[in-house]
């Protein structure tokens, strides 16, 4: 549950960081075609920020897969570890 909430507090910053960094040209040229925020938004501003943004994302999907199982693994190597302890009293 940590690691989730972890994971998802990165990637909110990750995408608030990829749509801050699309420039202040492109959300004026967006205006300058008559187009509303929420247009814009989704026209312009949203698959610049994709393109930025996707391989910071990526890196967080591997690593929240690796820590996922790394705990699995932990857990499950305890259990084992419990039942060998059980079986030889």
């Amino acid at each position: 549950m940590v690691s989730t909430l972890s994971v998802g507090s990165y990637s909110s910053k990750t995408i608030r960081d990829a749509i801050v960094s699309v420039l202040k040209a492109q959300w004026r040229a967006a205006h300058a075609i008559d187009t509303h925020s929420t247009q814009a938004m989704y026209r312009v501003i949203l698959p610049q920020s994709v393109f930025v943004s996707i391989s910071s994302l990526a890196n967080s999907f591997i690593s929240f897969t690796k820590d996922t199982l790394l705990v699995a693994a932990i857990i499950r190597t305890g259990n084992i570890s419990g039942c060998a302890a059980a079986l030889c009293r």
